[in-house]
C-alpha cells in the first residue's frame, strides 16, 4: 500500500487514458464532519495547488529507518539543495522521527508528480530503494519529502485548514497552526 501511494499512483493507466489531473484521496475510514461550503476541486484549479493537505505530524522512528539518510544522500547526488528541510539538514541517521503528511486526507496534481523528470525520477529511486518494503516507508513521510525537495511543489502547496475532519482515532477541527511550517 506504501509504494502504492508514493510512485504506483501515478502509474495508473486509468488517469492518463482518461485524462484525470486530480485526485483526492480520502481512506475508507475518513470523515467530512461538516460541511464544505465551497468546490474543493475548483479551488485547487483556481489556485494552482499541486499538493493539499488537511494535516501534518510526525512519523514514528522506526518507520523511517534510514530515510533521512536515503534523502541526503540523494540530494547530494543529484545536486539538490535541502533548502527547506532544516530537520534533514541536521539530522543522517535513522533514530529519529520525520515529518509526513496525513494522506488519509490529499489532493494531488498528477502531472505535477508523474510528468516532471526531476519528481518521477525521485519517486522512481524511492520505489527502486526498496525502503516501503524493508523498513515500511510510509507514503505520508515521503510524500512531505518529496513536496520539500522540490521547490516548483513546495510553492503550490495548501493546507486545507478550514476543514472539519476524522480519520479514525484522530479527528483535526478547523483551525491554522501553521507552528510546525507548511
Amino acid at each position: 500500500m506504501c509504494a502504492f501511494w508514493t510512485r504506483g499512483i501515478f502509474k495508473e493507466p486509468y488517469f492518463l487514458q482518461n485524462n484525470i489531473k486530480y485526485y483526492w484521496r480520502l481512506d475508507t475510514d475518513s470523515r467530512i464532519l461538516a460541511q464544505i461550503k465551497y468546490d474543493i476541486f475548483e479551488f485547487i484549479k483556481r489556485r494552482k495547488v499541486v499538493y493539499a493537505f488537511r494535516s501534518r505530524q510526525w512519523e514514528a522512528s522506526w518507520m523511517v529507518n534510514g530515510l533521512s539518510m536515503f534523502i541526503h544522500n540523494y540530494a547530494k547526488k543529484n545536486k539538490i539543495e535541502l533548502w527547506n528541510l532544516p530537520v534533514l539538514k541536521e539530522l543522517t541517521n535513522s533514530t529519529s522521527s520525520l515529518d509526513q503528511y496525513y494522506t488519509n486526507f490529499e489532493m494531488v496534481y498528477i502531472p505535477a508528480f508523474r510528468d516532471d523528470p526531476e519528481v518521477s525520477s525521485w519517486l522512481e529511486d524511492v520505489w527502486l530503494s526498496g525502503g516501503n518494503y524493508r523498513y515500511r516507508w510510509g507514503d505520508g513521510p515521503l510524500r512531505y519529502y518529496t513536496v520539500h525537495l522540490f521547490p516548483k511543489l513546495y510553492k503550490k502547496l495548501h493546507h486545507f485548514c478550514d476543514i472539519k475532519y476524522s480519520h479514525q482515532m484522530f479527528s483535526f477541527e478547523p483551525t491554522c497552526n501553521h507552528s510546525m511550517g507548511s
